[in-house]
Order: C-alpha cells, then structure tokens, then sequence
C-alpha cells in the first residue's frame, strides 16, 4: 500500500482536515474521509464510493480487502443488533396488529361471504388497529356485494353451471368442454365430469326408488288433500315442510317460501305467542311426546287469524329431536265466536244493572241473583237474599202458594206467566208489584227461572182510588144511571126505563129495539137472541155507532108464565172506565218502551231516535211520525229519525235534515205556540199549513208535540194518520214517553262523557312512558297501571296487595342511597329525583328514574308518596356506550397516524434496503467467481439473509397498512406456524415452554395464508395467556387425519374425506362447562376489562368454517385446553419457484431507467450493465420522458419508479406508450395496494415488481419483458 501511495497522494489532495491525511496504510478504509469532496459517514458509504474508484481497484489486495470486510461486518453488526431491537420492538407491535388483524380479516371475510351485518369492536391500544376495525364497520355498513373475478373464470363457471343446470334437469350426458389457463377450473372440470359419471350410475336405480316413492307420496297427498286440515313436518329451527297449498288458503303466503325457508314457522306467529308456543313443545318434549295449542298468526294481508295446532315429536336414533309432524286447524270464527259470546254476556250483565226494574233468578223459588233494583225495592242487601226463598217477601202463606201456581207452576205449558201481588219490605212497607216471570229452559224448570219485578204500588192506588169513585157513583146514580129495556124475539121493543126514554127523548114501545137504540135499519151484527132465547144469560161490552159510547151489557132471558120469552137488557155506561183501561194499557206500553230505551244507552243516536218515534207511533195508534231535535237557540230542527211507514212511503226527492223553525208551516206551529197541537181534519183550511212538496206522505190528521228541559224546546215529535181523533190522552202518552227519552239521552250524555273522561285518564296513564304510584309509610307501594308488570317481571297485584314492597327489588348497593334521598327531601321541600338500580324478576338489573312528592299530615307524620317511576336501562346504557365510543375514536385516530407513519417508515426503508441488497448482490456475485472467498461469502450471505428479513419486515407492515383481502391459495401450513411461532419467542415469557411437531409432509390447504395466520395466531396467544404468572407448556402440532362416516356423525361440520388437523394445547387453568358453551360467541370473553374484546375466537370459528373447516375445544379445570383445528387438505402444492441460473439472464438489449433516487439508478445501471444490458439512467421523470421523445427508436425496455415528483410511473408510463404502444415497461413500487398493481396493467405496465428488488427477480423480469415483446 505504501509503495503504491497513500490517497491523498494520489488525488493530490491538501486537505488537512480530512482523518486520513499523512496515513501511510489503508487510507480509503478510515471512516469519514473527503475522497472526491464528498463526506461519508458509515463503512457501507465509504465502500460504495471506492468501488466506483479506478485508485482502489488498481491498488487493493487482499489483505486491505480482507479488512474492508472485517471494517464492513463490524458496522453491519451494529446495523443488524439496531435492525434486530426494532425488529424485535416491532414484532410486539405486530402481535398485537395480528390478534387486530385476525378480527378484521374475520369480518372481511364474512362480508365477502354475503354477510354485511357482521360488527367488530373497536378497541385495541393501536390506533392502526382501531381505525381499521372502525373502517371495516364503516364497509359493512355501505357494503352491498363486492365481485371482482375475471372474465375467463367467469365464462367457466357459467359453462360449469349449465353442465350442472342440465344434469339436475336430467340430461346426464352433460359434460364440461375445453381447457382453461385457469388451473383451478380444470381441476373443476375434472371434478363435475367424475361426478356426473357417478351420478348417471347411480340415477337408474334412484329413479325405481323415486317411482315408488312418488306413489306412495300420491297415494299420501290423496289422503291430505281430502282432510280439512293442514298438514306439516317441522324441524328445530322452525323451518316447515307442508305437503299440499292449503297453507296457502290459510296463510296467504306462497307454499315455496316454506319450502325454500325464506319463512319460517316463528315469522308468522304474533310476538306476544311465541313463547306460550315453545313452551307447549317443549312440554310435550318432555311428557306425551305430542303437543297441542292454540295461538295466533300474522296472514300475508296483515290480518290476525286463530290456528289450532296438534303435533307428535319424533326422536332420532340418537334420542335428538329430528321432526315433529301434525296437523293446523283454522279456529279463528270459534274465538271470534267465543269473543261475541263474552261480549253478548257483558251486554246482558249491563241490562242486568242498569235496568229500572227488579230482576232476579230463582231456582226451585230460591234466590240466586238479584240486581241492585231489585235490592233497593225490597230494602235487603245482596248477600241477605241471596239462597232465600221468596217467601221471605209475601205476607201470607196461601198469596205464596197463589203465585206459585199462577207464576211458575204454568210455566212449561205456558211458558210465561204474571200477576200482581203484594210483598213486604224488609222495613214491613206493603208494596204492590207486577210480577212475571220465565224459564231459562222450558223443558227444564230446574235450570232456573227469570223474574221481573216493578214496583206498582202508586199505580194501585190510583187504580184503587178510582174503583172506590166508580163504586160512590154507582150508589148514588144505581137508580138513574143505568138502562133497562125488555124486548120481544122479534127485536119489538116491550119496556124502557125512564133514563132509557129520557135518553131518547120518547116512549118508543113497540118499535125495532136496533131502530131505536142504534139507528140501525137490520138487525145488531152484535145480537145475542139465539143465545138469551136459548136460556144463557150473556154479557157484553160493546160501541154504540150512534153516540160512540161504551156500555156493559147483561142480556138476561125472561120466561112469561105463557111460555113465551123476552130478552132483558140491563145496559150501564162504561165509557170512562173503558178510557181508564186504555190509558192503563197505554201506560203499560210506555213503561215497556222506557225499559227498551233504558236498555239502548249504548245504542247509537239515530238507533234510539227510530226506536222512540216507532213506540210513539205505535202508543198514539198512529201511521206515521217523526222525530227532531232542537239547536240550543230553538232556531233549527234537526231531523233524526222518521217512522218506517213514513220512510216507505215517502216519495220526496232531495230530503233534507235541517230545517229553519221560521220557515216550517202546520208542523212546526207547536214551536211557536209552545204547546202541543192537534189537528183532526188536515184538510180543512189553515193561515199555518204552507203545504208539503211532492211525493209527501198524505196526512189526514196531525199532532205535533213539544218537549221542554226546563224552559227550553229540546224535542219536536210529531205523528199522523191515525183512524181516529186525536186527544189529550195521545197528547199526554206522546209528552210522557218523549220527556223521558230526553231523561235518557241527557243520562247517556252524561254517561259518554264520564267513559271518555275516564278513557282519556287511562290512555294518559297508559301512554305516557312513566308508571305512577302511590307508596306508604308502611313499604306498601300501589301501581295504577299494569306497565309496572313489563318493567319488573312481578304481578301488578303483588305490590298492590302488599305481598311485594318496592325495597324488596332495590339493587343490594342502592338501597342506603335511595333511604338517604328519601330523608334528604322529607328535611327539604318535600320533592326528590333519584335513580338508582332494580333486580327485575329474572335477574335482570334495570336503570329507573323515581320522581316524587312527599304528603305528609298535619302532626308532619307522611301519609304517602306520589310520583312516577322511568325505565332509564337505555339512556344508562347509552351514556355508556357512548364513552367508549368517544375512547375508540381517540384510539383510532392514534392508530390511524400509526399506520400512515408505518407506510411511510416502509416506503422509504425499502429504497435503503434496496441499494443495500443490491450492492450485497453485485460484491456476492463478483467474488463467487473466485473460490478462495469462500469466508468472505459466507459473510456476504449473512448480509444478505439480515437484507432478506428486513425485506419481508417491510411488506409486513404495508400489508398492515394497506387494509386489503388476499385471495385464497394452496399454503403449507407448517411455514405459517414456525412464522408464528418467530413472532411468539419474542413476547412469550421463558416460563412457557413451546413445543412443535411439524412433521407432517403435504400438509397443504386451500386457504388466505393471513387469515392461517390469523387463526394460528388467536389460539396460540390464548394458550400462553391462559399461562400468566406459572410454568407451563405450549404444544402445538399439525397432523394428517381421514376423516370417516363415523367421524362424521360426531362432528356435523365435517364430511368424509381428508383434512389437516392442527392441534394448540396449554397446561393453563382451564375452562369451566359454562364458558365452554359460549366460547365462540362474539364479545364474550372472561379477561378482565381492556385486556380483550371478545371477538377472537368467534374470528377463529368464522374463518374455519369459511374454509370448509371445523373447531373442536376441550378444557379441564386445572389441567389445561385443547383446541383441534381441522382443515380440508388440499391436493395441490404449495407453489415454489425454481431457481434459474443467472447466466440465462443476461441480453444486450437497451433500457431506459427512471427513479428519483440515485443510489437505486446507480445500483441497478451497475447490477444490469454487468448482464450485458445498456443502461440509460434519469432521477428526474420529465428529463426521461423528454429524452425517449427525441431517441424513442433506441430503447427495448423502459424501468419506472411509482412515486416521483413531477410525473410518477403511471403518467410516464402513459406518456412513453403515446409514444410507443409496443414499448415494454416495468414498474417498481414500494407499496403493495392490489388496486394500484391493477390500474398499472391497466395503463399497460408488463409487469411489478415490490421493492427493495432482489437482483436476479429484476433480471428474470427485464428478460421475460423483453422476450415478450420480441415473441409478439
């Protein structure tokens, strides 16, 4: 070295500062020298200028190589223990990323698996992480169907589905055509062919079994269809077969929706059933083995229907339910009949009490129902009448017996009967009633007896009063009163008294007795002689046509000593009391029709109003009537009801309701005189008659009456037509029997207004969401709606009865706190607002909101408390899970800096990488030409192996970042493991022990090599967690499995075939029987609170059977867990790429090479100027675009950077192909994004390559870009 002369001998150099100035030996070895003014920091910068040095190449040797080496190992030892703690630093935080990763990629898979539902939690102390899971929330939420397969797998699976369309329509000679570059559709070629070859074998002996089948099935659907019912087959989940559409009649619904279970059995049942119904199977499970029940359904259209339903369970051999089969009967006119029925027996109970008489049931003249009428009448409470009999009520014995016979010994001849009798009160009061009575059953008197009873006492003595003046009038008028005639068999009168001829004004002896008495030219239609001549005496009550009058005639036969005979007739007038009898019988029949109206007031108005105006119109004997109602001012007659005679007879066209008073003629004349008036002769003249239009009802008489409320019109009726006159008893019935309706109505007014008064309280009370009480000093609290049984799970009636008091259900922590709150507004105003925690009836623990007022008495002792009570669970709930979304989101925009540093960190730490590996690559290669730098090798190999880790370091983490799904290849299994077990060394304390058995050969699966890793990952952390503070071992192995029939019974997910069995076991606490069953449900997890989201191992069993696998765990306490993981073996292997000599890599073609960074141009000129390429290098985009314009003919290849300034890759690409179309262009990118690579092919990149770039990927990819383009 010295004899060749030192550096700054060489370069002439004066510059004192620089270290290895006056240095005798190895001058460019010295760290931090100024060759070519350019300072370098480490050995690796010193290197790479000296290789570019003619001096060093032409005064090197191998001892000053030798210590270039070692100065380069020693720094590159630094370098990789630097690499190694952030290696290691990074490993941590990578694990952590991968338990995140392996929820996310669960939920992407799920998503892609059709289900956008699916959530994750967001927790995670890597911000990264959180807003990862957060963007997957976001995704499923806008998710609707991503398919991104390409054209050529698309055709071959339309072509296999019509292959396979073809064969299920029975074309067996179907088979799949042509060969596809896709592998994987001609493995599927081979597979449909194979099994459509097995399918055609075995068809012949199917379609026999089929055609006996579906005889016998004929010969069942015969039978069902015949039957009225709708028979079914059900399963567990609910799912139902039906074996003919009568469902469809019943339902509405299509029979295929079952079929296809688009619906299932619990969709239409009403909500409020469904749990009565599971519960009847669930008892006939555990009894008879059948069931039978009665609940609801929706139908198609909405409308509610009643089914009966009646099943037998059958059992799998393996005691399992496997199907219940019965029959659905349509019930729904027997409950709506049921529902008429109750509410037909609510209508009589009403009767019952409202009725303004006494009514009552006897059995065998035993009290057994009375109403409170009843009660009020006779002054005796319920309870002392009822199982008396009624003799309790007569005076004497033998009346007793009388109105047995009369009442109820007639009565399954008669089947009524009715007296009048006298009663005694309890008070000893004698009161007359009109008693009736009827059987409930005529052939069967011992089912019971109806009475009424009305109270007639007034009545009778009116009635009595009357007699008593008819018997003084008869004492007094005996002997001038009465008349007396004595006739001849030939109608010749032969006697009259002297009233008789006073009446007549003469003595008409000897003429016609019809003559003279009747004005009658023949004989009476009414006479008696055959009768009286014959010996009877006869009595009569008949009109005389000549003055209109009543008599009573006796008609007595009087024999002469001659033998003769004459006829006496003692006539007595009976006008009054024939008046006197119809007005009785008037009054009856009013009486009867207030019993009807009392019994209406549910009725509608214009129901009542038709009633009333018939009963009016039949009480006055007339034809036609009519009934209105005043406004408030008497102004306007409303028009309610018209008789139904009227109504057919009326031809009136355009009838009205309203009329003006003002405006009406004779009809509205009682309004303005304010009394009723009459009018006999409606045709006679009169200044009030107007006239009435066209097509009005004739009217020969008219009265029209007026019904005052105080003093004021509130009711104008009116009748018409009777045969008769009218007078002051039609006036006074027609007054009465209105005046009283109006008392109904106001009654029933009155009555709507309560109801709705009291409906508005109920419906206050039963909508608003709070539920009122009433508690008391004694704990005793009251509820006055039954909102409190949903809230709580107890009976309404447990607290209003006392059994249950309110501090029975206060949670345990709570309790001192509510007292306190109580004391603290007893010393206050009184008033408090406290919340506080409820154990509801099933255990559930509820938020509630108590608002209240204290009343206390004048001694300031409390009486009780009112208030309201709030379910507040979910405003608790809210509030809380709104804090943790407020942390997630901090989380997330923390981990989101993360990831966006950790892209950048990569991006950059692989163009380092790359001129490090790079020029390793160039060094290895120019001395493995020389065998005697064997060791210097092997040095060069360590660099480029700790090159390669930091290499797959980086697309660790852009796979990281870049938030995108792999799609599924063929992946050895045992690879995955050991990387995982690499990254677990790292965090698992030395106390856990990790034993592998990785001897399985082939052990291949169709699967996204992340999502193993995602698998492998959760359970193996599980296992050493399960490990904290305590020895143990970790076991995980990987084994081939066939799985048989056997197999397959006991583990449903699997079928028969072969499968990759990997099995991770810990010596940790284990697991209790409990969490077993739920270890796979989402979010639950026994860790303690931030230690875990719950979602791991619900990840873990999602991707296993995604992938066609299955999940087995079994767990002592105390000994451990074992978890099985099976997955479908793959019968392909595991892509491997042959190495290639370099020396088929080389060319002399030219390339265009464009990147913003020099030491990646000048690396990569060198690496492909030593393979015989000429290079032509830019670090600007715009220069190498500008260049290829003017010299486009002289490149073959052109090399790109993605990202640079100015133009990236992708827009130079664009800009060369303008130029050249058939211009090969390779890409170079350190980012991973799928959709990047795709819109590079799109722009018509040939190919991309990942950074940091291995020399001989580069060499392989120039060569295949190159010879591309040379075969087209």
């Amino acid at each position: 070295m010295a004899e060749r002369g030192a550096c700054f001998e060489l370069f002439n150099c004066t510059r004192k500062d620089c270290p290895a100035f006056g240095s005798r030996d190895k001058c460019w070895l010295i760290p931090g020298t100024l060759c070519r003014e350019e300072e370098s920091s480490s050995g690796l910068g010193k290197l790479e200028q000296c290789l570019e040095c003619r001096y060093f190449h032409e005064n090197v040797d191998q001892e000053a190589l030798k210590e270039t080496c070692m100065q380069i190992s020693t720094q590159l030892k630094g370098l990789r223990e630097t690499v190694e703690a952030r290696d290691r630093e990074l490993e941590s935080t990578t694990l952590e990323m991968a338990i995140g990763l392996s929820e996310v990629f669960e939920a992407l898979n799920a998503i892609a698996s059709g289900n956008p539902s699916v959530r994750i939690g967001e927790d995670s102390s890597l911000e990264v992480i959180t807003k990862l899971k957060h963007m997957v929330n976001v995704t499923a939420e806008n998710l609707g169907e991503i398919v991104d397969l390409s054209h050529e797998f698309a055709i071959g699976l339309a072509e296999h589905f019509d292959v396979l369309h073809r064969v299920s329509t029975g074309d067996l000679a179907a088979r799949v055509a042509g060969r596809s570059s896709v592998e994987l559709l001609d493995l599927l070629k081979k597979i449909t062919n194979a099994t459509i070859e097995n399918i055609s074998l075995q068809m012949s002996e199917r379609f026999r079994a089929e055609a006996a089948l579906k005889e016998s099935e004929s010969k069942y659907r015969l039978i069902v269809n015949q039957i009225p019912e709708v028979v079914f087959r059900g399963y567990s989940d609910w799912s139902v077969d039906f074996y003919d559409r009568k469902i469809e009649q019943l339902t509405g619904y299509p029979k295929e929706q079952f079929d296809r279970r688009l619906l299932r059995w619990t969709d239409l049942v009403v909500p409020e059933d469904v749990e009565k119904m599971k519960q009847s199977v669930l008892k006939g499970l555990k009894t008879t083995q059948s069931y039978e029940d009665e609940y609801r359904l929706y139908k198609a259209n909405g409308e509610t229907l009643w089914v009966q339903v009646r099943g037998q369970i059958f059992r799998s051999p393996e005691g399992r339910i496997d199907h219940i089969s019965g029959v659905i009967h349509d019930i729904t006119d027997q409950k709506h009949a049921e529902q008429a029925l109750k509410q037909s027996e609510g209508l009589l109970k009403s009767i019952f009490r409202s009725a303004p008489i006494g009514i009552g049931v006897t059995y065998n003249r035993v009290l057994a129902l009375t109403n409170d009428h009843f009660t009020r009448m006779v002054g005796y409470r319920n309870e002392e009448l009822r199982q008396q009999t009624v003799r309790l009520l007569y005076v004497t014995d033998e009346e007793y017996a009388r109105v047995g016979r009369v009442c109820y010994d007639s009565l399954s001849i008669t089947g009524s009967g009715a007296t009048v009798t006298r009663w005694q009160r309890k008070d000893g009061e004698l009161i007359d009633v009109f008693f009736s009575t009827s059987p409930i059953d005529p052939a069967d008197l011992s089912a019971g007896v109806v009475f009424t009873a009305l109270d007639i006492t007034a009545r009778r003595e009116t009635e009595q009063a009357l007699r008593d003046s008819e018997s003084r009038y008869r004492a007094i008028v005996s002997a001038f009163d009465g008349f007396i005639y004595i006739c001849s068999q030939d109608y010749r009168l032969e006697f009259m008294n002297d009233k008789l001829a006073q009446r007549i004004g003469r003595n008409p002896v000897g003429e016609k007795c019809h003559k003279v008495l009747y004005d009658l030219e023949n004989v009476c239609p009414w006479c008696e002689n055959e009768r009286v001549f014959g010996g009877e005496t006869v009595r009569r009550e008949l009109r005389s046509p000549k003055d209109n009058r009543w008599y009573d005639v006796v008609y007595v036969p009087i024999a002469h000593p001659d033998g003769s005979m004459s006829k006496q007739a003692v006539i007595q007038d009976i006008t009054e009391r024939k008046h006197a009898e119809e007005e009785l019988k008037l009054n009856e029949m009013r009486l009867k029709t207030l019993l009807r109206l009392n019994q209406m007031t549910k009725a509608p108005l214009h129901e009542i109003c038709e009633f009333a105006i018939e009963e009016g119109t039949r009480l006055t004997g007339s034809k036609v009537g009519y009934f209105a109602l005043l406004n408030a001012d008497e102004s306007v007659l409303t028009m309610h009801a018209w008789s139904k005679s009227a109504v057919e007879q009326c031809g009136v066209v355009g009838l009205t309701h309203d009329f003006t008073v003002a405006d009406t003629g004779l009809w509205g004349e009682a309004l303005r005189q304010r009394q009723p008036v009459i009018t006999n002769d409606y045709s006679a003249a009169s200044v009030w008659k107007k006239g009435y239009p066209e097509g009005h009802v004739s009217v020969q008489r008219h009265m029209n009456v007026p019904v005052f409320d105080g003093d004021r019109i509130v009711i104008l009726v009116g009748v018409g037509n009777k045969p008769s006159d009218y007078g002051e008893s039609d006036v006074r019935q027609l007054t009465l029997l209105m005046s009283d309706l109006w008392s109904i109505l106001q009654r029933r007014n009155a009555e709507e207004a309560l109801r709705v008064s009291e409906e508005k309280y109920r419906l206050l009370i039963g909508t608003i969401p709070a539920i009122t009480f009433k508690g008391y000093a004694d704990g005793v609290i009251e509820f006055f709606d039954e909102k409190i049984e949903a809230l709580t799970g107890y009976a309404f009636e447990d607290f209003n009865s006392g059994r249950l008091k309110w501090t029975d259900i206060i949670f345990s922590e709570d309790i001192e706190d509510y007292r306190g709150a109580f004391q603290r507004a007893l010393k206050g105003d009184r008033s408090y607002v406290r919340e506080y925690r409820i154990v509801t009836r099933d255990e559930k623990i509820l938020w509630v909101q108590g608002r209240g007022r204290i009343v206390c008495g004048e001694s300031g002792q409390v009486e009780y408390v009112s208030g309201f009570i709030f379910d507040i669970t979910e405003r608790k709930q809210g509030e809380e899970m709104r804090r943790k979304l407020e942390m997630q989101l901090n989380q997330a925009l923390k981990m989101e800096a993360i990831g966006t540093l950790a892209g950048g960190i990569a991006h950059d730490f692989n163009n380092i990488l790359s001129a490090m590996i790079g020029y390793a690559e160039l060094v290895y290669m120019h001395l493995h030409k020389a065998p005697q730098q064997g060791q210097t090798l092997s040095h060069l190999n360590e660099i480029l192996r700790a090159g390669e880790r930091a290499k797959q370091l980086v697309n660790q983490i852009l796979t990281f970042s870049r938030q995108t799904e792999q799609m599924r290849k063929p992946v050895e299994i045992c690879m995955i493991i050991e990387e995982v077990l690499r990254f677990l060394r790292a965090s698992i304390p030395s106390t856990v022990e990790i034993q592998s058995f990785l001897d399985a050969p082939g052990a291949i699966v169709m699967a996204d090599p992340v999502q193993i890793h995602q698998v492998l990952l959760n359970l193996c952390t599980n296992a050493y967690q399960s490990m904290e503070g305590q020895r143990g071992v970790l076991e995980i192995k990987v084994e081939s499995v066939q799985i048989d029939s056997r197999m397959a019974d006991s583990h449903p997910d699997l079928k028969v075939g072969s499968y990759i069995r990997t099995t991770v076991s810990d010596t940790g606490y284990g697991m209790t029987p409990a969490v077993l069953e739920r270890i796979f449900d989402p979010f639950f997890t026994t860790k303690q609170p931030g230690k875990g989201t719950g979602l791991g191992l619900s990840v873990v069993h999602g991707i296993v059977k995604s992938l066609g696998g299955a999940i087995g765990v079994e767990s002592s306490l105390g000994k451990g867990t074992t978890f099985q993981v099976y997955f479908p073996r793959h019968a392909a292997v595991a892509a491997q790429e042959a190495a290639e000599e370099t020396c088929s890599l080389s060319g002399s073609e030219r390339i265009l090479l464009v990147d913003d960074e020099r030491q990646l141009t000048d690396f990569t000129t060198l690496a492909l100027e030593q393979f015989g390429y000429c290079v032509t290098a830019f670090n600007g985009s715009r220069e190498a675009l500008e260049s290829f314009r003017s010299h486009s003919q002289q490149f073959d290849l052109v090399i790109t950077d993605l990202t640079m300034p100015h133009l990236t890759g992708l827009e130079l690409a664009h800009g060369i192909r303008q130029l050249r179309r058939d211009m090969p262009i390779l890409l170079i990118t350190g980012f991973t994004e799928d959709a990047a690579w795709e819109k590079a092919k799109e722009s018509g990149i040939h190919d991309c390559l990942l950074k940091p770039v291995i020399i001989s990927d580069l060499l392989k990819a120039v060569r295949k870009a190159l010879d591309s383009r040379q075969e087209a």
